[in-house]
């Protein structure tokens, strides 16, 4: 088992593993008469390189990250590998480099490198020590709109830990969202998600009124289409997105001595969506198969499983992570919960852009909605 300490660039997720193989051992340890240690051997001097990048049609710089993964048995981060050579290849030879900018850190000059629809993409990786990395040819696929957004109010259980610090359980009340989308003739769909909430509120501290925003990253896994369709069009009907409470006291909004007067204006959806090929869908559901559970004891990261990279040079080494050609749509929402009616609304508007994670200011911002 190797450890990068480093997530997937574009994952802000929480895996963790299921429940019910740890009980299924502590069961078998219970009822085991006879126990023998066994110690298994292990390679310690064994490197594995593990790369996390990703491709999108945005126009940006794009970052390929190369770390030697460490030992199962370390402490601290892996090592970033420097002095690489990286590039990237279309399907009509051109190449592209990636110049380091930060120790393992490769970037791409987005002045002349764009991705285009429906085209393909090598990733190749040249180490100091002789190695040669290749990624599998990856095409990028136009996107598609989100046909319908919906949800419900509903009740979940979250463990939490208190002011005190001790983990309790609490109901919280919030939003299930759901999403739609048409099927265009013989055509499947394959997509996954990433979702933020963004809260503007305000407060009061003192004799002055302020305007704020935090943002909330609401993945707890991989949340990816599944391969089960409604009928035989392929539509794809009430896919679940993230839950959100709509209590202040599960984001700390809460009174003191300083802040008091506080209130929600809104509550904003923010959807990243990825329209995935077929080898990075294979990769995010063999990561949900093995890892999303529904507890949450431990954080393994996306690039301690195999991926589309291999050795040239020596295909028994082994690589880990994965090099990811995706197409991005933005949606951003505001959800609005009417109780009374037990119905929620969502009204689509442009995507805020270059909000930071948290803020306040005496004036509204330039991006508040009102």
């Amino acid at each position: 088992m190797y450890i990068t300490g480093r997530p997937l660039t574009t994952l802000t997720c929480n895996f963790v593993f299921k429940m019910k193989l740890f009980c299924f051992f502590i069961i078998i340890s219970t009822f085991s008469g006879c126990q023998e240690l066994y110690q298994p051997e292990v390679d310690s001097d064994l490197s594995v390189l593990a790369v996390d990048g990703l491709l999108t049609d945005k126009a940006k710089p794009f970052i390929i990250h190369l770390q030697m993964a460490r030992q199962f048995d370390s402490t601290g981060l892996g090592t970033p590998v420097s002095d690489a050579g990286v590039s990237v290849t279309d399907d009509l030879g051109q190449i592209y480099p990636f110049n380091e900018t930060a120790y393992g850190n490769y970037v791409s000059d987005n002045s002349f490198f764009a991705v285009q629809p429906d085209r393909k993409y090598t990733l190749s990786i040249y180490t100091t020590d002789g190695n040669k990395y290749e990624s599998s040819s990856q095409e990028l696929i136009p996107n598609k709109e989100i046909d319908k957004i919906y949800g419900r109010l509903t009740t979940k259980t979250y463990v939490n830990t208190n002011h005190y610090g001790e983990i309790v359980r609490k109901d919280y009340e919030g939003i299930d969202t759901f999403i739609d989308f048409f099927s265009n003739p013989g055509q499947l769909y394959t997509f996954r998600f990433s979702v933020k909430l963004l809260i503007e509120f305000t407060y009061s501290s003192g004799k002055s009124r302020y305007f704020a925003w935090r943002k909330w990253d609401l993945n707890q896994n991989i949340n990816i289409i599944g391969t089960k369709y409604q009928n035989g069009n392929h539509e794809i009907v009430a896919h679940p997105l993230p839950f959100f409470p709509l209590e202040n006291s599960y984001y700390s909004l809460e009174p003191d001595l300083w802040l008091y007067n506080i209130h929600v204006i809104h509550w904003i959806l923010i959807v990243d969506q990825f329209r995935l090929n077929e080898d990075s869908y294979s990769f995010y559901k063999k990561i949900r198969e093995l890892l999303a559970a529904e507890g949450k004891i431990f954080d393994p990261i996306a690039i301690q499983i195999n991926g589309n990279i291999r050795c040239t040079n020596n295909p028994q080494k082994l690589v880990l992570g994965n090099f990811e050609v995706s197409s991005k749509e933005t949606t951003t929402y505001i959800v609005s919960p009417e109780p009374i009616s037990n119905t929620v609304t969502y009204l689509k508007i442009p995507n805020l852009l270059n909000v930071s994670d948290e803020g306040s200011s005496e004036s509204p911002p330039d991006f508040w909605i009102n």
